[in-house]
């Protein structure tokens, strides 16, 4: 018995046809049965997934605090692939595909013992009734087989795609889970609104975090930026690039991004001998980068010279991806003054304020104070 996909092993549990521990350890060792979409394993330790840190406090857990953490995980994972193209839950396997050492038998069973399973009883009644309240919104029940293999048992819960989204209650709040790529992950309210209207079907990217560092360089105020560009969207952004724009000096070649630039910025008069320009950061050192569904990059820092005795600067940040709209985020720079020594080694801290003007025309470029050196 071979199958030739996820979907297809999907598809032979959903017909509730015969599997044994033969043929599921056959399908561990293909390539097709890899992590993703439409299949997710978790290990005979019952989502054991806290940092270990906080195992501690799990030890102490009560009976019923324990099967209320398996039976939201349960649906959890449930409603993710309910949400998405449907998929198999499998518990009871240990996926080492991440551990270089175990690349020969990167997914091995790792069965549910009799110990675990005095916590939740009979395995598929348990399942079962974790999501039975769901059952009518999920359209196709899903199927659960717990299987005896070597030293325990499997827990198989298939899942076909719902005809329409199915939340789950967590802290008192509908929320909505989502399969993407090899996670099951919770997603924001706005894309729920969007999907349910059938809209964004492209990339939504932000700015969700920023660092930034001061430093004299000779005769002027080194400002480092380096920023975190979050696509909180359900599609993969793809060649993603973040620029800083501000004014620089005059060079022979002008970047061609430049010319399209000017049509949405308001920027101020050039100081003389500078153009407007644009500075590509860096993500994890490359020039450009894809972005998957619901994560983020840090794009690396670029540097920008302010003179000495510079208060403040107003910047902007464009935000590009092949197959998104751009953007851009106005970047206020406050300059916090500190007592400078003789060889003006101590310039002080520096704060930034990021304002979204994707649909607006942001001023850009430098905005200086001109102020005497104290």
């Amino acid at each position: 018995m071979t199958f030739s996909s996820s979907l297809a092993f999907l598809d032979h549990l959903m017909r509730e046809e015969p599997l044994d521990e033969a043929a599921l350890t056959a399908f561990l060792a293909t390539s097709t049965s890899d992590e993703g979409l439409h299949l997710d394993f978790k290990s005979g330790l019952l989502f054991d997934l806290t940092p270990a840190n906080e195992k501690k406090r799990r030890a102490l857990e009560s009976d019923h605090d324990r099967r209320e953490r398996f039976r939201f995980v349960m649906r959890q994972y449930v409603t993710a692939f309910a949400n998405s193209e449907g998929g198999v839950l499998a518990i009871g396997v240990k996926d080492q595909t991440r551990d270089e050492k175990r690349a020969k038998a990167p997914k091995v069973l790792e069965p549910i013992t009799g110990a675990h399973e005095e916590v939740t009883g009979d395995l598929r009644e348990w399942a079962s009734r974790s999501v039975s309240d769901l059952i009518g919104s999920l359209g196709v029940p899903p199927r659960f087989l717990a299987m005896e293999v070597t030293g325990g048992k499997v827990l198989l819960v298939a899942v076909p795609r719902s005809p329409s989204l199915v939340p789950v209650v967590k802290e008192g709040k509908q929320t909505y889970y989502f399969r993407v790529e090899d996670e099951a992950r919770e997603v924001y309210p706005h894309l729920v609104s969007d999907l349910v209207l059938g809209r964004r079907r492209q990339p939504r990217l932000s700015v969700s975090n920023h660092r930034c560092s001061l430093q004299v360089a000779g005769q002027a105020l080194r400002l480092t930026i380096e920023v975190e560009i979050e696509n909180d969207s359900l599609v993969r952004a793809r060649d993603v690039r973040l620029g800083l724009v501000a004014f620089r000096q005059v060079q022979e070649e002008h970047d061609s991004l430049v010319p399209a630039l000017r049509q949405r910025i308001d920027a101020p008069v050039a100081p003389e001998g500078q153009a407007l320009s644009v500075s590509w950061l860096r993500p994890g050192g490359g020039s450009s980068t894809d972005l998957p569904a619901l994560r983020s990059v840090v794009f690396e820092g670029t540097t920008i010279d302010l003179p000495l005795n510079a208060r403040a600067a107003s910047l902007a940040l464009v935000v590009l991806s092949d197959d998104a709209e751009p953007s851009l985020v106005q970047v206020d720079a406050a300059i916090e003054r500190t007592a400078w020594d003789e060889q003006c080694s101590s310039p002080g801290s520096v704060s930034l304020t990021f304002v979204p003007a994707a649909m607006r025309r942001p001023r850009v470029g430098l905005d200086l104070a001109d102020e005497s050196q104290p």
